[in-house]
């Protein structure tokens, strides 16, 4: 508990500082006064100090709370996570093949997992994980053509560029994907991945 000191006296303490009070005996307190002194003190000097009651912390929003906010509209992903709206451009692109109209090629996806990482800098990786899960799901979803195609680099030590961001991509994309091919790209010397998602 703690005490502040309302009359002084002539005694080491100082009018409107706080004490704690380390015992009470017979209307007195003990504390330590300005002296660094352990002391008893009559109760007449002070008045108690209410202590404000401490506000749990709010435990943070589990994960599949997070991701059951998730909507993607046109080009933004936005999501709550403990009651704070966040969206950011996803920075994906979408372009036609030579191969057939019903096939189509995606870029960005180093550019979506610098955006996510960013929005999200600080937060737990199974977030980042599972939200990216939920955007692919939802991207490809909203597509109307028979196949995507997707590459980037890989996180593969001996690559020149590591990605960073492919462990996020491959646990997002290989269960979506039907054909999934790693190989060396002879142009960069990179191991690279290749996923056709079939729509």
């Amino acid at each position: 508990m703690k005490v502040k000191c309302i009359n002084a006296k002539n005694y080491a303490l100082t009018v409107n500082n706080e004490y704690e009070v380390l015992n009470e005996i017979d209307q007195r307190y003990v504390i330590i006064n300005d002296k660094n002194r352990q002391v008893k003190y009559g109760t007449d000097l002070f008045e108690k100090v209410e202590e404000e009651e401490a506000i749990p912390a709010r435990p943070p929003d589990s994960v599949e709370t997070i991701v059951g906010t998730a909507r993607l509209n046109d080009e933004r992903f936005t999501f709550t996570i403990n009651e704070t709206r966040l969206s950011f451009n996803h920075n994906l692109r979408i372009s036609g093949t030579d191969m057939s109209c019903g096939i189509k090629e995606v870029y960005g996806l180093n550019d979506y997992m610098d955006a996510i990482n960013h929005t999200l800098a600080g937060e737990r990786q199974e977030v980042i994980n599972e939200l990216t899960k939920k955007f692919f799901s939802l991207f490809f979803g909203e597509m109307e053509y028979a196949m995507a195609l997707l590459s980037t680099n890989t996180d593969d030590d001996d690559n020149d560029d590591v990605n960073d961001g492919y462990p996020v991509l491959q646990a997002a994309l290989d269960p979506l994907a039907t054909s999934i091919t790693r190989c060396n790209n002879p142009n960069s010397d990179n191991v690279i991945a290749l996923w056709v998602i079939k729509l």
